[in-house]
């Protein structure tokens, strides 16, 4: 396992409009250690997989990037069917149509699950764009450690807003 290293997974299909700003944000981290970026195509009938050949051509080191011989429904059933190893230290999933908007959001992670032995995984604020109605909605007004013990609870969602 490589230290203070990150191994970011990005499943992509029909991402043409917005995987260069994804791929940008990535290789745009303040980060401390290692990062590979491995990028999984679901079999896009766009120009995605052009889009992200360029930047394995200019980031070979960093950028390596896995194509479907057939649309397998999900970023999931596209992680299982390349079987990569991942021997970074810690790992993280962004989607070829989000982006990181903080150029230390990696480094972040990094350290608040280097610091916090017992944590198993950590998010930070998300926003989303509603493009269509020109708004933008934040799931998080503060950025905290949130400690459980049970694991699967960590991830329900309760739409409570105050």
């Amino acid at each position: 396992m490589k230290k203070n290293a990150v191994s970011i997974l990005m499943p992509t299909y029909n991402h043409e409009q917005y995987v260069g700003k994804s791929i940008s944000s990535v290789l745009d981290q303040n980060f401390n250690g290692k990062m590979e970026l491995h990028i999984f195509d679901d079999y896009s009938t766009d120009k995605t997989a052009e889009i992200v050949s360029k930047y394995v051509e200019k980031y070979p080191n960093i950028v390596k990037f896995y194509q479907n011989p057939e649309n397998l429904g999900s970023g999931l059933a596209s992680f299982d069917y390349h079987k990569v190893a991942i021997k970074s230290e810690f790992w993280c999933i962004l989607e070829g149509d989000d982006y990181w908007i903080s150029d230390t959001c990696l480094q972040k992670k990094v350290d608040v699950l280097s610091n916090n032995s017992k944590l198993v995984g950590c998010a930070g604020n998300t926003k989303i764009y509603i493009l269509t109605l020109k708004m933008e909605i934040s799931l998080m007004k503060e950025e905290k450690i949130v400690k459980t013990k049970n694991f699967e609870s960590s991830f329900s969602y309760n739409n409570t807003s105050n």
